[in-house]
């Protein structure tokens, strides 16, 4: 209802000869049935995704785009009752409804989260499919890796999925931003996850720039991901 509120009346303020857009960023996750042929887990996988996905977005009806935050997706089992959505390392804490976390061998953060680039594109899709074709802002997505180890990595295979949506699914995808520009204190977690492109020492305040930043500027900067030569150039082996 808020969000219907703000909306109404951001759009009466700005609508006329603007090209403002209005809309709420919203918290989005893929479910994926281990077994897609299994009732139960494409149940678990659809219960889970209205749970997390769904019910937020169907809350925001007023929008004049989808602006969604994605970090990772899930495979999920059917699991009577309810379980963490945990994994080995994972800091989540998630509470799915009839599923259970099925493990996978993923990149992952500081903080145990996968990087999951291709439940982006199912994501995507499935939104489009069943909102309206809006337009499509990534607001967050990232990973905590204080040593930039994997961010390189998370960053192009994301990117290269949502080339891919745009180019072969014509998705309308229109932005992306990076969870992000600096490390930060994240709420509960404070200064120990580090999400950031630039790196910053929270008692002295000095900072530098991870190589995952020189990737980022070389996509931004170009019209075209030249994945070859940025796996050359920036990711470590």
């Amino acid at each position: 209802q808020a969000n219907d509120i703000a909306f109404n009346i951001l759009t009466k303020q700005h609508r006329e000869g603007s090209d403002v857009t209005v809309g709420t960023a919203h918290n989005v996750t893929w479910f994926e049935p281990d077994n897609p042929h299994s009732i139960l887990d494409r149940s678990s996988a659809v219960l889970s995704r209205f749970t997390f996905t769904d019910l937020g977005l169907t809350l925001m009806k007023q929008s004049d785009a989808l602006m969604l935050n994605y970090y990772f997706g899930y495979r999920v089992r059917f699991r009577p009752g309810f379980s963490y959505a945990t994994e080995p390392g994972s800091t989540a804490i998630t509470k799915l409804p009839g599923a259970d976390v099925v493990p996978e061998d993923r990149l992952r953060g500081d903080n145990g989260w996968p990087s999951t680039p291709e439940y982006l594109l199912s994501t995507l899709k499935y939104i489009q499919q069943k909102y309206g074709r809006k337009p499509i802002y990534i607001t967050e997505n990232g990973i905590a890796d204080k040593e930039d180890k994997v961010r390189a990595s998370s960053i192009l295979t994301h990117l290269i999925t949502l080339a891919e949506g745009i180019e072969y699914h014509n998705l309308p995808i229109k932005g992306y931003y990076h969870w992000t520009i600096v490390d930060n204190m994240e709420l509960a977690e404070g200064f120990r996850q580090r999400f950031g492109l630039i790196a910053v020492d929270p008692v002295t305040g000095e900072r530098y720039l991870r190589n995952s930043a020189f990737l980022y500027s070389a996509i931004a900067r170009s019209d075209y991901i030249d994945s070859e030569r940025l796996i050359k150039e920036f990711i470590p082996t």
